[in-house]
């Protein structure tokens, strides 16, 4: 279980009482709940539709990977996203992302491209991060890892598909 951090070094206090998708945007750029700020090259809050069916999981971009105690200040994010968005699937880019919704002992090795059970009210699908494709070793490999990412996507799409002919 990830250790619980204290509100000042957490998102926890730039969230609003009431949160919008306005109040988000801001409250994200001006977050310092942990130091993912200092390093970070842009905020990416979730755009497109008020009700999408589909959330991708991140909120910043960053070139090396968070460490525990960061993935945690930024859970409160992930929560008001969750809540305003209220989406039917999550795709969690990447391991981080995927161990912060399912637990450290995941591995997308085992698990990608398939709906897992989670703790969230919407279904939950693993994948590699879009960045790691680009930094696989030579192209034969990237072809490759991009067909896979692909291929988990297309599950996605397969299964929103079917819920709203359902």
């Amino acid at each position: 279980m990830a250790e619980r951090i204290s509100p000042e070094h957490s998102a926890a206090s730039y969230i609003s009482p009431r949160p919008t998708r306005e109040s988000r945007r801001d409250a994200i750029n001006a977050c310092r709940g942990c130091d993912l700020y200092r390093r970070a090259t842009q905020v990416v809050p979730g755009e497109g539709p008020a009700r999408p069916r589909l959330m991708l999981v991140g909120k910043r971009r960053i070139h090396d990977k968070p460490n525990a105690r960061e993935v945690e200040a930024c859970r409160p994010w992930f929560q008001t996203e969750l809540d305003l968005v209220k989406p039917e699937v999550v795709v969690a880019l990447g391991a981080t992302a995927a161990q912060a919704i399912l637990g450290p002992a995941f591995r997308i090795s085992r698990e990608r491209g398939r709906f897992v059970t989670s703790p969230l009210d919407a279904k939950v699908l693993a994948t590699a991060h879009p960045s790691a494709v680009l930094r696989m070793p030579d192209e034969r490999a990237r072809r490759e890892a991009m067909a896979q990412l692909i291929a988990d996507l297309r599950v996605v799409a397969r299964a929103l598909k079917t819920k709203a002919s359902a």
